[in-house]
């Protein structure tokens, strides 16, 4: 990797994460979703596939203990795929594409919150993602508020949201790092 290299991903990422400004008053609206979801005792619900699982992680993270206040209450906030035994067992004996399906019967009450982090938003003629599109769906049929932070061409979870912020990018990192700048931006607004 040169120089030019460097600084031609920077200023292209800088585009991407720059255009978040057209979704501000979308990112205000999925905080307050939280922030009603917290004060009526309901639980934030959040999954994600690969990198997007890992910052689904980083979300509850923030959430369930601080993001900057130290002496901020705790979100009642779960990743729904954090349980690598039942992801397996699932899978296993059944098949990957409904274990968070599954967890959301297991766990979701009307008017929870679920953020669904993925980069392509599923599809199902190219079988991919389809674990988030089945998540969506059945949190939809629950009355769950479904909030997806997706990239690319949205895809197929797009028609079970509540809200979304769809990422104008194909290049999976910036999309990541765009998810990332808008979780944190969410934790901003709810310490304020």
């Amino acid at each position: 990797m040169r120089l030019n290299n460097i600084e031609e991903y920077i200023n292209k990422t800088s585009k991407v994460i720059n255009s978040l400004k057209n979704h501000s008053k979308k990112i205000i609206n999925a905080s307050k979703l939280i922030d009603t979801a917290q004060k009526n005792n309901k639980t934030i619900y959040v999954c994600g596939n690969g990198g997007s699982d890992s910052e689904a992680e980083h979300f509850v993270t923030e959430l369930l203990c601080t993001y900057d206040n130290k002496k901020r209450k705790p979100i009642s906030a779960i990743s729904l795929n954090s349980s690598a035994s039942s992801i397996s067992a699932w899978s296993n004996d059944f098949q990957y594409d409904t274990f968070l399906k599954r967890s959301i019967q297991a766990h979701c009450k009307k008017d929870d919150v679920l953020f669904i982090l993925t980069t392509s938003g599923g599809s199902k003629n190219s079988k991919q993602s389809l674990n988030v599109v089945n998540a969506a769906k059945e949190a939809k049929k629950r009355k769950v508020k479904v909030v997806v932070l997706t990239g690319k061409k949205g895809g197929e979870v797009l028609k079970y949201s509540n809200l979304s912020i769809h990422i104008k990018s194909d290049k999976t990192s910036h999309i990541q790092e765009s998810q990332l700048i808008i979780l944190h931006l969410i934790c901003e607004f709810l310490e304020k």
